[in-house]
């Protein structure tokens, strides 16, 4: 899950920089990062987690065939709502 959320941030900063430029500067970051002692608190930017993690954003951010969709279709959501509710009702029977 955390490597789908650093995706959809990544591609958000992708469409304003750019694909490359913004791949580009993350492994700029990460070489700064391993050249000094970054603090605890910079590994929850997500970019310093691992290696093989970083090398996989950078793949998905130079895959031109890979299309990063930000939310669902309507269908998806009525659906998702609808089972949510009928799990709901489900449960408050239930403990009836």
């Amino acid at each position: 899950m955390r490597l789908d959320q650093e995706t959809l941030a990544d591609a958000t900063a992708a469409d304003v920089a750019g694909r490359a430029d913004y791949a580009g500067q993350l492994v700029a970051w990460a070489r700064v990062a391993t050249e000094s002692r970054t603090p605890r608190l910079a590994s929850s930017v997500g970019l310093w987690e691992s290696p093989s993690q970083l090398k996989r954003r950078i793949a998905i951010l130079l895959d031109e065939k890979l299309t990063v969709l930000r939310n669902c279709s309507h269908r998806w959501r009525v659906g998702s709502v609808l089972t949510l509710v009928l799990l709901a009702l489900s449960l408050s029977l239930v403990t009836l």
